[in-house]
């Protein structure tokens, strides 16, 4: 049974009378690197560029061939790490579907809402145009009261000269203190003398 990378790794350094942190200090890796190398354990290893120099500054360390070492790693690591790449490039590709699909669906969300704020504004319009003016109360100012004619005062009667009631008067003196009063035309006075009592209201 071949033996493999690891456990060639692992008889070396007993060899050699090395702990996992002798080697670590000389070879400057971190002692759970080297332990993961002989462990086979590639998956607590970093990207395969730097577990391959891991695996040179061992073997270097340890007095191995690096070539003959690195053939090894290849054919028991390559498969790992070509999973490990398959892996990678899967799992890079579900995310960038993911974000994709969420770039979509943020893009139909946003037409959906530009969609519905203008279906809104048409129904707003629509509504706007359709609907009756609200009735508007009109009020006719009144028209402006029609003055009523005034009939100018009646003048006031002139005051006649008082005639004592013994004196006799002519009818020549009647028609002179009458006439601002009566109207005396086609009056003829009679034969007989008048008495006209006039008072002043």
């Amino acid at each position: 049974m071949t033996e493999s990378l690891g456990e060639h790794f692992k008889k070396a350094r007993q060899a050699k009378g090395f702990t996992l942190e002798e080697a670590a200090s000389r070879t400057r890796i971190l002692p759970q690197y080297l332990k993961a190398v002989e462990e086979n354990n590639y998956a607590r290893l970093p990207d395969e560029v730097f577990a391959k120099g891991f695996v040179r500054s061992y073997s270097r360390v340890l007095g191995l061939e690096e070539e003959a070492v690195v053939r090894m790693f290849d054919e028991s690591a390559g498969v790992f790490y070509a999973k490990r790449a398959e892996r990678e490039h899967l799992k890079r590709k579900m995310q960038e579907e993911a974000r994709r699909k969420k770039i979509n669906r943020n893009i139909v969300i946003g037409m959906v809402g530009v969609s519905l704020v203008a279906l809104f504004v048409l129904i707003g319009q629509d509504r706007e145009g359709t609907s009756p003016p609200p009735a508007q109360k009109t009020s006719k100012p009144a028209p402006p009261p029609v003055p009523e004619p005034v009939a100018p005062p009646p003048a006031p009667p002139k005051p006649a000269a008082e005639v004592p009631p013994s004196a006799s008067v002519g009818p020549t003196e009647v028609e002179r203190n009458v006439s601002g009063v009566l109207p005396l035309e086609g009056v003829v006075p009679g034969p007989k003398k008048l008495i006209l009592d006039i008072e002043a209201l």
